[in-house]
């Protein structure tokens, strides 16, 4: 049996989030935008098991911001170079798109991630990529048994993520695709704003695999 993946969408300025639940009901949350009365920590208990982490593709406001409000004692893992993100409001963005600087304190550090590793979560390898053009510490999490890749904002359906913003690396932009044209067409993808699919269709008709 296969992960179920579920998308929690709450509309602008908050980005997607994924529950993604084993066939035991533990889970992992993909992103955390929003947590209004708690939702996303509710909606990972909601499989009647344990929430094994929370993997942030990136440090952009728009998929960080619940975190002010997390109660959960959850493992947070981010990439290392987005850390200085979660206290600088021009890194995050908030100041600079929306107007209203905003930080987010922690009650313990991130789980810091580069790129490469092999995590082990939910009874599975997760494979963490490094992408990092719209951020410096952005990163796709691979799950290679199950087919599943969560893009954040580096892969869009038909599209990819800006680099042109505070912290972004456009030199990189190459490179990071490149990892993602390596994986199997038959991959479902799932990105931080709008629809996903798969691979196959991106690497046929996106412009940035053209």
């Amino acid at each position: 049996m296969s992960l179920r993946v579920r998308r929690l969408f709450y509309g602008e300025p908050f980005s997607n989030a994924y529950l993604v639940i084993d066939e035991k009901g533990d889970s992992l949350l993909i992103d955390f935008p929003y947590n209004g009365k708690h939702c996303l920590e509710r909606e990972a208990n909601s499989g009647g098991g344990v929430c094994q982490g929370i993997l942030l593709t990136h440090g952009h406001i728009d998929h960080i911001h619940g975190l002010s409000s997390l109660e959960a004692d959850i493992p947070i893992y981010m990439g290392e170079a987005d850390i200085a993100c979660l206290a600088d409001d021009s890194l995050n963005v908030s100041a600079p798109l929306f107007g209203k600087g905003e930080t987010i304190e922690l009650p313990k550090p991130p789980i810091a991630l580069s790129g490469g590793e092999k995590l082990s979560l939910l009874g599975r390898e997760v494979l963490v990529i490094a992408t990092p053009f719209h951020t410096r510490g952005s990163l796709c999490f691979y799950f290679p048994e199950d087919g599943v890749l969560f893009t954040g904002d580096t892969l869009f359906h038909l599209g990819i993520g800006r680099y042109d913003l505070p912290g972004s690396c456009p030199r990189f932009r190459e490179e990071s695709l490149a990892k993602i044209r390596k994986l199997p067409k038959t991959v479902v993808f799932y990105p931080g704003h709008g629809p996903g699919g798969s691979l196959e269709t991106e690497f046929a008709y996106n412009p940035a695999f053209l």
